[in-house]
């Protein structure tokens, strides 16, 4: 671990963490040194457990968009009547 690997590139947002490798892994260990408050982990926790995504709406747009599937519990029971007005 640690060591340099010439086959993998780094990503524009990984490089933008330092100067030289060692300041890029510093900067990245911080962004995990807080803890996730527990109504977080709960979300994540249930949306593991029901294979969708966790996050706001807009965001889960976005991904249904990218992978063209669902990411959101699907409606239960059959879809409502529509009744026409007399």
């Amino acid at each position: 671990m640690g060591e340099q690997d010439d086959l993998p590139t780094h990503h524009t947002l990984n490089l933008a963490l330092g100067a030289n490798a060692e300041e890029r892994r510093r900067h990245y260990r911080e962004l995990f040194r807080t803890d996730l408050d527990q109504r977080s982990i709960a979300e994540i926790r249930a949306s593991l457990n029901k294979n969708i995504a966790p996050g706001r709406d807009r965001f889960k747009a976005e991904i249904e968009t990218l992978l063209e599937r669902r990411v959101r519990p699907a409606m239960i029971g059959r879809p409502r009547k529509h009744l026409e007005p007399w």
